[in-house]
């Protein structure tokens, strides 16, 4: 009776997206080749590198995974520096809340392009299952530290309090933030964030008037107190979109379905 127990529950587990399941299993564990440059304090992270590499492989917020899945030594380079180095574990790397949350939000989308790209064939994240191995059935090293990248965004969330980053992190989905051609820079930081909202919520498929309803990215609902509060409420949502820069009128507020397709440039 426990074997057919254990097995049903892991059915069970398996059908509800398998978000537990992974709660049981060991991480997989990502293993970068740490780079052999030191940085010391005072020195600049290597941010113009993702910049680079961005540039070369993505346009429009689509990023060209099957060519980076033949030619990723660029990519691996970077992630040495983001492996060896972070906030954590080196903070006088990062002594400005800017230098910080670049970092945080460079390293994440690094780590997602990387995952994708070592797939074959190219999959993305659309099922529940593999998101949930990919979210959290999954560590990365950040600065010597291993973390999921749900962890990794739960600490960024938690440390900067900055509902702006909603709209740079990218989960390699097209329902998310398009992916920028370049780096988040620290002493470029609040005009990007600005200019990344901004755009984020001025693209219908994000917010949408229709019919007397505000139709809004599930991004608002999943992060819901981020952008209002612990005690707002999705109603508060229409002025806090004003304030990135989209008049939405006061009214009733839906959310669409978020499309987990894969941001693939074809």
């Amino acid at each position: 009776m426990r074997k057919i127990t254990l097995a049903l529950a892991v059915v069970v587990l398996f059908a509800g997206g398998g978000l537990a399941y992974w709660k049981f299993r060991p991480a997989e564990k990502v293993v970068v080749k740490l780079t052999d440059k030191d940085l010391r304090k005072g020195d600049a992270f290597p941010h113009e590198m993702w910049s680079a590499i961005l540039k070369k492989y993505s346009k429009d917020g689509f990023v060209n995974y099957k060519a980076l899945h033949t030619d990723h030594a660029d990519l691996d380079a970077y992630l040495g520096f983001v492996a060896k180095y972070s906030p954590q574990t080196h903070p006088d790397l990062f002594p400005k809340r800017e230098d910080q949350l670049a970092y945080a939000i460079n390293a994440y989308n690094a780590y997602v392009v990387k995952a994708v790209s070592s797939q074959d064939p190219i999959e993305g994240v659309g099922s529940a299952l593999s998101r949930s191995k990919f979210f959290n059935g999954t560590t990365y090293p950040f600065g010597g530290k291993d973390s999921s990248l749900t962890d990794w965004e739960k600490w960024v969330r938690e440390t900067f309090n900055e509902p702006r980053v909603h709209f740079a992190l990218n989960c390699a989905s097209l329902g998310c933030p398009r992916l920028p051609a370049e780096a988040f820079e620290p002493a470029r930081l609040e005009e990007q964030l600005a200019r990344e909202a901004k755009k984020f919520v001025n693209e219908e498929r994000n917010v949408k008037v229709e019919g007397g309803k505000v139709k809004l990215s599930s991004i608002f609902k999943w992060y819901l107190q981020d952008f209002v509060g612990k005690d707002g409420k999705k109603s508060d949502l229409p002025a806090k979109i004003k304030e990135f820069g989209r008049e939405a009128p006061a009214g009733e507020v839906e959310f669409v379905d978020y499309d987990w397709g894969v941001n693939e440039l074809k």
